[in-house]
Parts: C-alpha cells; structure tokens; sequence
C-alpha cells in the first residue's frame, strides 16, 4: 500500500496584538520568541498629534466680580462678615421670630371675651278696651342692655364669667 504523503498544515501568522497578549502573559512551552513590533506611521502620527493637542491650553479668562486689590482682614472682621452674609442664619432667626409668635397665638386662647349687646324693641298689643290703652291698643318700648365677660382660666379647662341681662 502506498504511504499517503503527510499534510503539512501552516499555521496563519499572529496579530501584533495577540503576540504582545503573549509576551505578557509569557511564552508557552511550544511557542517560540516573537520579534518586537514596531508601531506603524499612524500609530506614531497619533501620537505626536495627540500631544501636540493636549500640550495647548485655553486662555485664561478673567474671574467676574473678583478685583485685583486684596482686602486683608483680621480674623474678627472677617466672622463678621460671614455672619451677616450667612443665610442660614437669616433663616434660623425668622424662625425663632415664628416660633415666638406662634407661642403668643396659642395663648390667645386666654384672652378674656368681652360682650356689650344693646337692644330697643317696641310692640303694639290689641287692647279689649279703651282703659287699657289709648286707641284700642297697648304700645311697649323696652331698651335692654346686656353685658358678658367671660376668661378661659389655665386651670383643668376652667371658665370663669359674670353676666348682666336688663
């Protein structure tokens, strides 16, 4: 029988990347050295063009609102400066300034409650006879004046009051 005539089989060529891959992982025991690479014409004119770039900086524009005279400042004129441009602090004092005026509010429940009520109120009653009034009727005028005071008491829920009905 003939001897059939063995295949040789080429491997392709590694990538630049992958033999790079090798080198750091390190070489495997069937693997050869890989020579170098050398970076192509673009590579290199990406790179000399990136610095370039990253080498310009912006222009300076100046700060709005900052001068150029320094102010120097001990240390107590500065706090007091930032006491009164603090904000929060603005704040915290109109609270106290609401808390302060919801105590008084909430005290107003102890205010005494004072009433005046006037009244007039006239009447005409039918008379039976012209004994009992002039023209067969009997005319009533009263005027009435009344006054309440009355003062919730901090006590258990206490009221106390005095009334005068006329």
């Amino acid at each position: 029988m003939p001897k059939k005539a063995a295949k040789q089989h080429r491997l392709k060529p590694v990538p630049p990347i992958i033999q790079n891959a090798q080198h750091a992982v390190g070489p495997t025991p069937s693997s050869a050295p890989a020579p170098p690479v050398r970076p192509s014409r673009a590579a290199a004119l990406f790179l000399i063009s990136s610095a370039l770039l990253s080498a310009q900086v912006p222009p300076i524009t100046p700060r709005v609102g900052v001068g150029v005279t320094q102010k120097n400042l001990t240390l107590a004129e500065a706090l007091e400066m930032a006491l009164q441009n603090n904000f929060d602090i603005e704040i915290e004092r109109t609270n106290v300034a609401t808390a302060a005026t919801a105590i008084r509010a909430a005290q107003g429940v102890f205010d005494p409650d004072l009433q005046f009520l006037p009244g007039y109120t006239t009447g005409d009653t039918p008379a039976g006879s012209v004994l009992q009034g002039a023209n067969g009727r009997l005319s009533q005028n009263t005027l009435e004046q009344d006054f309440h005071y009355r003062q919730q008491l901090p006590w258990n829920g206490a009221q106390a009051g005095v009334d005068f009905v006329n």
